[in-house]
């Protein structure tokens, strides 16, 4: 079979991206084989639903959690894939990972002309770089990097038709429409990307009497990529007969009880959503720090080139503009890893790093004595071996799986027959994961909203004994408003998450504890 030569460079770049994600998330992400666990209560969440929609649970209306059913059924494929480790989720990042850089590249080289395989490795290794070291990438797994490789695809496809003169593909909008899909059945706040991306091409197209004519037909292509994407999903719901749940839990819920929670929610006055949005930004500069940086280049390239740039440069900003606009609208800045999403960006700052600072000219000239080249490595070697201690994940490949409290309580919820848990009070930390339990009840873990039936119904589990075991972190039972007076604590353990330690307690019903070891 005969591969054209282009066909054979793609190839080769795809294979160089994957081999560059790959090493990068190996190291940065905690769902990677070299780490004991990936503890950070999102994931958690993420796959404790998984693995309960994979053993036909309906999610929304037998399990609670916020975010999009697509990353449920996503991460019931890594539970699938590894059903009490994290690999199926580190697969899963990868193969995102790996799109992104793909596409980021092939977005450079609209800017900078083709790369020379030396210079696109090390341009994909930097922006592998300022991914994963900055306190954004949180501790690997989130929805805003799995989302990355779809920002990336769409602003290659939209810049190289802009710079064209030509109309975008069809086949290019409607998988843009399915994309734009994704994002609403994720984390609808990515949307904004494609919002803005709508907006730019409407007024593009009005312009110019060649392309108005294929405003329809793009139209057409868009709606029906997010309806194939779109119609498996709300056809689960339908045949489960949770519609409801879907729209009270994901939209209603989301909008107008967890995103108010900071008192200046979308709904409140015209100085609340500046300031969010504001606040909002500035602080995800500060922990995208790297891709900031890129960004804020990318910015200068921008406004030095705008009159030669006119159409990209207005496709960058209205996508960019509207995409941080429905992120942080909402008012919720406490989570680190919202502003990850815009690292989407970053191939764009990367292309003005080289195109400001002559980079392909001035980094051969660099390499052509030997004092350059020790010059470069030392460099270099300086910087990773910098953001292997400035990253806020690295810490945890110090300590094997017993370590953790995880895995000691594991130890002792094993000895039970089919054991029952209770993760009581806090997000899903991973005990469900570690033990390989499928949670019982619909709030199965408190999450981050204003809720009065969650904390209800986990009381009256504890209160009426129906699960065999209940953990809880910073707080024993005994200090919440609750009857534990049938449970008592076998085991606790001090172990750190993010910037905190925090004491977890394990707690087993009386009439369970005579058939249990215990410490």
């Amino acid at each position: 079979m005969h591969i054209s030569a282009k066909r054979k460079k793609a190839l080769i770049r795809l294979c160089l991206a994957f081999i560059i994600a790959t090493a990068f998330l190996t190291v940065f992400s905690k769902s990677s084989f070299l780490y004991p666990m990936n503890d950070w209560v999102d994931v958690n969440c993420f796959m404790t639903m998984g693995a309960s929609v994979f053993d036909g649970k309906v999610m929304y209306k037998d399990l609670y959690e916020q975010k999009g059913p697509l990353l449920y059924f996503a991460y019931a494929f890594a539970t699938f894939v590894s059903p009490t480790s994290y690999i199926g989720a580190y697969i899963l990042e990868v193969v995102c990972f790996t799109f992104f850089l793909f596409y980021s590249l092939k977005l450079i080289e609209l800017f900078t002309g083709e790369l020379d395989t030396r210079f696109s490795i090390g341009t994909m290794a930097a922006l592998a770089l300022a991914v994963t070291v900055a306190p954004a990438f949180a501790h690997g797994g989130s929805v805003e990097e799995m989302s990355l490789f779809m920002i990336a695809y769409s602003l290659y496809h939209l810049l190289r038709a802009v710079r064209s003169g030509n109309p975008i593909g069809l086949w290019r909008v409607f998988m843009m429409g399915a994309y734009a899909a994704a994002a609403l059945w994720t984390k609808f706040t990515i949307l904004g990307f494609y919002f803005g991306l709508c907006l730019f091409i409407f007024f593009h197209y009005m312009r110019d009497g060649k392309k108005r004519k294929r405003l329809v037909a793009a139209a057409a292509c868009f709606l029906a990529g997010m309806i194939v994407m779109s119609s498996p999903i709300i056809a689960y719901f339908a045949a489960n007969g949770a519609l409801k749940d879907l729209y009270i839990v994901y939209f209603y819920n989301n909008i107008f009880i967890y995103s108010t929670a900071s008192g200046y929610g979308p709904l409140m006055t015209v100085y609340g959503v500046i300031r969010n949005i504001a606040v909002g930004f500035l602080e995800s500069m500060v922990l995208d720090a790297p891709c900031t940086f890129l960004l804020l280049i990318g910015a200068c390239y921008l406004t030095k080139e705008r009159k030669r740039l006119g159409s990209e440069a207005s496709a960058v900003l209205t996508c960019f503009v509207s995409l941080s606009v429905f992120t942080f609208i909402g008012g919720i800045w406490n989570a680190v890893y919202y502003g990850l999403i815009l690292c989407g960006f970053a191939g764009f700052g990367a292309a003005g790093a080289i195109m400001l600072f002559d980079l392909r000219r001035r980094i051969p000239e660099f390499l052509t004595n030997k004092k350059g080249k020790l010059k470069l490595t030392g460099i270099i070697s300086a910087i990773l071996v910098a953001a292997f201690f400035l990253s806020g994940n690295t810490y945890l490949l110090r300590y094997r799986k017993w370590d953790l409290p995880q895995y000691k309580f594991e130890a002792i919820i094993s000895r039970k027959e089919n054991p029952t848990l209770l993760n009581y009070g806090f997000l899903d930390a991973g005990f469900y994961r570690v033990a390989d339990i499928k949670p019982q009840n619909r709030f199965f873990c408190k999450l981050n909203i204003v809720l009065p039936e969650m904390m209800q119904e986990q009381n009256d589990i504890v209160e009426n004994h129906k699960v065999d075991f209940v953990v809880t972190r910073g707080k024993r039972l005994e200090e919440y408003a609750v009857d534990c007076s049938a449970y008592r604590c076998v085991c606790q353990a001090t172990f750190r998450f993010e910037l905190h330690k925090f004491t977890y307690y394990l707690y087993i019903l009386n009439e369970e504890f005579e058939g249990i070891e215990t410490p």
